[in-house]
């Protein structure tokens, strides 16, 4: 039997005269025992494709937590390499500059002078001999024509 037949009386009295409504209720069909395995194995389909996206979800998790581990240990190699040349650079500049004034200290400009002026014969200049002039360019200048005497 697949529906019920009750009575409903409308109102909160019965009235005498009155027909009562009957209304037919539909019953779930019980189901056969095919369909249950059929739903059960449905259902542990749907578990399965679940727990294997669940599974591949920890391992994409641990793959990326790998790779970021990776390359943080790659930037810190980097961190240490570039602490050890900017080490070097230092070293490097404290050594040039030494050079530099062992170079600088080397030359005496007052035995350049004596020398130029005893052995070479040469002057040194007065100042109507140096003649100045402005350029608009900075780069390297040269002579094309006498120098005016104005």
């Amino acid at each position: 039997m697949n529906s019920v037949e009750r009575i409903f009386a409308e109102g909160n009295t019965v009235r005498r005269g009155v027909e009562p409504e009957v209304v037919r209720i539909r019953l779930p069909k019980e189901r056969t025992e095919r369909q249950k395995q059929v739903t059960r194995k449905v259902s542990r389909q749907k578990k399965m494709i679940n727990f294997f996206l669940i599974c591949a979800a920890a391992v994409l998790l641990v793959a990326l937590c790998v790779a970021m581990l990776g390359i943080a240990g790659e930037n810190n190699g980097l961190k240490r390499e570039i602490n050890v040349l900017e080490a070097q650079v230092s070293e490097l500049k404290a050594q040039n500059d030494s050079r530099q004034y062992d170079l600088n200290s080397a030359v005496d400009l007052n035995y350049v002078v004596q020398v130029a002026t005893t052995e070479l014969g040469m002057v040194r200049s007065t100042s109507g001999q140096i003649r100045t002039y402005d350029s608009s360019e900075s780069e390297y200048v040269q002579q094309v024509a006498e120098i005016p005497t104005n």
